[in-house]
């Protein structure tokens, strides 16, 4: 167990984390999101509308419903 602390603490020591940011030129691109939510009712009564930042709607209808048993 010393060895492997010791030599965890030498990683530990050793790493470090290198940040870079750059800005996203791309506005026509659209941000893909997953949500797997499962629910007790029928898909044709589940909708989700999201607005973001720049205003742009994205209605249910971009969604995809998968039954589930």
């Amino acid at each position: 167990m010393a060895v492997l602390a010791i030599l965890e603490f030498f990683v530990y020591r050793d790493t470090w984390m290198k940040y870079e940011y750059e800005v996203d030129k791309d506005f026509s691109s659209k941000l893909r999101i997953n949500v797997d939510i499962t629910v007790a009712m029928k898909c044709q009564h589940v909708g989700a509308d999201i607005l973001d930042l720049a205003e742009t709607m994205i209605t249910s209808n971009g969604l995809q419903y998968e039954p589930v048993s």
